[in-house]
């Protein structure tokens, strides 16, 4: 169901960018396939780019960073938690443990709609 609803709403996203650069208006093939090939390119990066980001969060490249939110949120609010909790390393054990698997599907999504992005590019070459 992930890769249905990341599809449907890529290409609504991809379909808004070539209506954006005037697909409609464009008078011949050729102009609607480099319409459509940077669409659905630009769609297939964010997607990519998206998916590893979400991949380096669940590997916890950036629990240092939310470590350091939560100190500061309970630095300055009358609900402080104690220090007894522990420091970083129990706070990224904690964060470890209730990690669920790799979100790879946004990356191959992504490379779906690159590889759709490369097939419009070689038929706006062909055409």
């Amino acid at each position: 169901m992930k890769y249905v609803m990341a599809s449907a709403t890529g290409l609504i996203l991809a379909f808004a960018i070539m209506y954006w650069q005037g697909i409609t208006l464009a008078e011949t093939t050729q102009e609607i396939m480099q319409t459509a090939s940077d669409g659905f390119f630009v769609v297939g990066l964010l997607y990519v780019g998206l998916g590893l980001l979400f991949v380096a969060a669940h590997a916890g490249t950036l629990d240092i960073i939310t470590y350091g939110f939560r100190s500061v949120i309970w630095l300055f609010t009358p609900f402080a938690k104690s220090r007894d909790e522990g420091g970083f390393y129990e706070y990224k054990m904690k964060k470890k443990e209730k990690r669920k698997a790799i979100p790879f599907f946004l990356i191959w999504v992504g490379l779906a709609f690159i590889a759709l992005s490369v097939l419009f590019l070689i038929l706006y070459y062909n055409a």
